[in-house]
């Protein structure tokens, strides 16, 4: 027989144990699931800022369990929520894991829309089945925007357009002359001879736009969109930091930062992108401009975040 102070102490031990597995309970991290191309670089760096920003206020909150393609690895066939970093990673997941909520990033606009036809039907199903793309696309007006604020009294814009941004050259010149500007486009394919088809359309612009395309069709251009750029002092507006670093005059672009945010955003419920646009573009992103060729082409640079929030207070008020 328990006697009574026996019987007290053993209820307090109780409830300090309680106390204790409940605390633990709630100090227990949030396991996200993370399918990557590969578990290096870039691909590591969005995985490592994403949980830095989540793990701000509560540190240890959140922990990844991360699957490599490099790696036989999977999932149990009943995980629920699956963030992929990478277009191939996005393809494993929705090959495998239909039934999952599935946010993907690091992934084109048209990458999106094949992998939705071959494993959903199209992207509408693919949207409704849980799918959440975080593009890595820009929308062309940002490209532009940035342009007329670095080239004043600019009239005309050329733009290389290649296999996969052909079909949107009806809609990009329509927003061009509504904004009173000529367009001129080069249109690229793998026949084709780059400086053919580049060097008319950069010698009558007042800058020149690179559109981001096929990988084939990005490697072969790019030397001789700068080579000729430079050739007729065409100021260059590209899509990357590399780009900008090569020899174009500037860039607007998905810096790992920009999409370990957007997909912070995602997690946490709010909204990633600007309303005004496809509903997955990215409304975080980045500006970068390099200095020298401003110089030789004496164009006055400000700091990037001031182009930044001029482009976002252009789209705010772009109905």
């Amino acid at each position: 027989m328990q006697t009574r102070k026996q019987k007290t102490a053993a209820l307090l031990f109780f409830c300090c144990m309680f106390c204790i597995s409940s605390l633990s309970l709630a100090a227990a991290p949030t396991e996200l699931n993370y399918i990557v191309t590969s578990n290096h670089g870039i691909y590591k760096s969005i995985i490592d800022l994403s949980l830095q920003e989540l793990n701000k206020k509560h540190p240890g909150s959140y922990q990844a369990k991360v699957i490599s393609l490099e790696k036989e690895q999977y999932f149990p066939q009943q995980t629920k929520h699956i963030i992929t970093i990478g277009t191939r990673a996005a393809q494993h997941a929705y090959q495998h894991y239909p039934n999952a909520s599935i946010i993907s990033a690091l992934l084109t606009q048209s990458a999106f829309e094949k992998l939705s036809i071959e494993n959903y039907g199209n992207k509408e199903f693919a949207i409704k089945s849980g799918v959440t793309p975080l593009f890595i696309n820009q929308p062309f007006s940002r490209y532009l925007h940035l342009g007329l604020l670095l080239i004043e009294n600019a009239k005309t814009v050329g733009i290389l357009v290649g296999p996969v941004n052909k079909v949107n050259i009806p809609e990009i010149s329509k927003y061009i002359s509504a904004q009173g500007l000529t367009p001129y486009f080069a249109l690229i394919s793998a026949e084709k001879n780059p400086i053919e088809v580049i060097e008319p359309v950069i010698k009558k612009s007042d800058f020149f736009i690179v559109l981001p395309d096929q990988q084939l069709i990005n490697r072969t251009t790019a030397k001789w969109v700068l080579q000729l750029g430079y050739l007729h002092k065409t100021p260059v507006i590209a899509y990357s930091n590399k780009y900008v670093q090569a020899g174009a005059l500037a860039a607007v672009f998905s810096s790992p930062e920009d999409i370990a945010t957007s997909i912070v955003h995602t997690i946490q419920g709010h909204s990633p992108v600007n309303e005004n646009y496809n509903p997955y573009f990215p409304s975080i992103f980045s500006i970068a401009s390099n200095k020298s060729v401003a110089r030789s082409l004496k164009i006055p640079l400000l700091d990037m975040k001031t182009y930044r929030q001029q482009i976002n207070k252009i789209e705010q008020r772009t109905p």
